[in-house]
């Protein structure tokens, strides 16, 4: 019960943080809040049809790129039930939104960013913080083992990939960006 109330709140919260603002059409992810290491490997991407106007973010919280990152991030919490597959699905959320993501966004994102961070409740932020490396984890684990490799956990968890391949430097970018403003509010 304290679980729905409180994700409710924070669905709430999101939207009023975000009411009248830009969403960036780009893509985040997370990083290992305890590593700078950069990816090995390649991987190829298959580009989705993404406009390059921004979408308001005043529309429903998660409807935009930003808002369903936030939103599939804000749904993990280690050692909750179900929390391995929420922590798959919240890596997704950062590498489908890091698969739109270009550099010459970062201003926007580091301003959405401080915007929901922000709004966000103390509990909030630090339910994002502890997360930031388990999520940092299986972000990674998909980039280096593809989407094929660990098709059968993203099945269970309702198949939230977006693409079959991810750019591991996109992924970097947006991690970066995400841990460093997060490390500003802890």
């Amino acid at each position: 019960m304290i679980k729905k109330f409180f994700l409710s709140a924070l669905l709430w919260m999101t939207a009023l943080s975000f009411a009248g603002c830009q969403a960036v059409s780009a893509s985040a992810v997370l990083s290992n809040p305890a590593s700078s290491s950069a990816f090995s490997g390649s991987s190829a991407v298959r580009s989705p049809a993404v406009s390059s106007s921004a979408a308001s973010l005043s529309e429903t919280p998660g409807s935009t790129p930003f808002g369903e990152m936030m939103s599939a991030l804000s749904g993990y919490q280690q050692g909750t039930a179900g929390s391995h597959l929420k922590q798959y699905t919240a890596a997704c959320g950062v590498l489908n939104f890091a698969q739109q993501y270009d550099s010459n966004q970062e201003e926007q994102l580091r301003s959405d960013l401080d915007e929901y961070l922000n709004a966000a409740s103390a509990e909030t932020i630090d339910i994002l913080a502890e997360g930031c490396g388990n999520v940092d984890f299986a972000a990674r684990e998909i980039l280096s083992n593809g989407v094929d490799g660990v098709a059968d956990i993203l099945n269970d968890a309702g198949n939230p990939n977006q693409y079959d391949e991810y750019d591991p430097e996109k992924y970097a970018a947006v991690a970066g960006i995400l841990k460093e403003t997060l490390a500003a509010y802890t």
